[in-house]
């Protein structure tokens, strides 16, 4: 019960990047016909956006409650959680890669 409550909580706080994540598919979708790369490429960043999210607020559930049952010391209980900061930042710089090719890449006129 506290494990959903806690994942309420983080997706309330992140419901305006959700809403302009929904925004972004729902601009994708529409303008895929005109653009169909930079549609794809945008579609993709929001996909790992929200994944790599989901998977943040999973892992932030999970992490604590299951290293701690196997008897995980502070500094090893740390080391997971940067290695887990350093996965999550560069699945972020991924999406923000696509990001920018959408916006800056070469574009076909319609």
């Amino acid at each position: 019960m506290q494990a959903i409550v806690m994942l309420s909580t983080y997706l309330f706080n992140q419901l305006p990047v959700i809403l302009v994540w929904i925004v972004g598919v729902i601009l994708a979708l529409f303008y895929r016909k005109r653009y169909p790369k930079v549609s794809l490429m945008a579609l993709a960043a929001i996909v790992i956006f929200f994944l790599n999210s989901a998977a943040g607020a999973f892992l932030s559930l999970y992490l604590p409650l299951t290293l701690r049952e196997r008897g995980w010391s502070t500094s090893q209980m740390s080391l997971v959680y940067t290695a887990n900061a350093i996965v999550q930042s560069l699945i972020a710089a991924v999406a923000w890669g696509l990001v920018l090719a959408a916006i800056f890449g070469e574009r076909n006129k319609p």
